[in-house]
């Protein structure tokens, strides 16, 4: 059987769907209000044509009659008018309370990463101790080693502290994305001495 594992959805998830739904909600209402506007501004001049008919015929009580409905249009489209700014204004307000949330989303979803990064510091952190202990032991043997080849072998050229530089360089190139040095051929205290005195790659 098949399961899968839902995350849940976080304080400031919720809060920029809710600003979401928010935010077209009022545009729904803001295109509900042009709709009625438009409908009424159609009403009102259907009921000016009739009106005029209506004057020609003299027709006392039908004029009455369409002249109150057109008021009714006219009062309708006056309301129109007069809530459109306002839900023109509370959706300024929506789409900032949008704006904000979406930055919340982001400044979580930020922060895991930060957190992660905190854990890979960590480690790097670990690792370069590591390394540093480890090279400074290394060089602390190269140097006895330097000291027994050149008691040995006249003219020896070898250099304990290259051995820091050879590493740290091919750290470096390394971490440019160059494929990984052989450490091998760097390091010199690695090679054996022949009883001659040679060291051996």
């Amino acid at each position: 059987m098949n399961s899968t594992t839902e995350r849940t959805q976080t304080t400031a998830e919720a809060r920029k769907a809710k600003a979401e739904v928010h935010l077209k909600q009022l545009r729904n209402e803001r295109e509900q209000i042009l709709t009625r506007q438009q409908k009424a501004q159609e009403r009102i001049e259907e009921l000016n044509q009739v009106i005029m008919q209506a004057e020609r015929s003299s027709e006392v009580d039908t004029l009455a009659a369409l002249r109150s409905d057109r008021r009714a249009a006219e009062e309708s489209a006056r309301d129109l008018e007069r809530a459109l700014p306002v839900v023109g204004h509370d959706i300024e307000l929506a789409q900032g309370e949008l704006h904000a949330a979406h930055v919340a989303c982001e400044a979580e979803q930020y922060n895991r990463l930060q957190v992660r990064q905190l854990s890979l510091l960590s480690t790097v952190q670990e690792a370069i101790e590591t390394i540093v202990t480890t090279v400074e032991e290394k060089e602390r043997l190269a140097v006895r080693q330097q000291a027994i080849h050149n008691a040995v072998v006249t003219g020896g050229n070898l250099n304990a502290t290259m051995i820091r530089h050879d590493l740290a360089h091919a750290i470096s190139v390394r971490l440019q994305g160059s494929p990984a040095m052989s450490l091998r051929t760097l390091d010199w205290s690695i090679w054996p001495m022949s009883e001659q005195g040679d060291l051996l790659r």
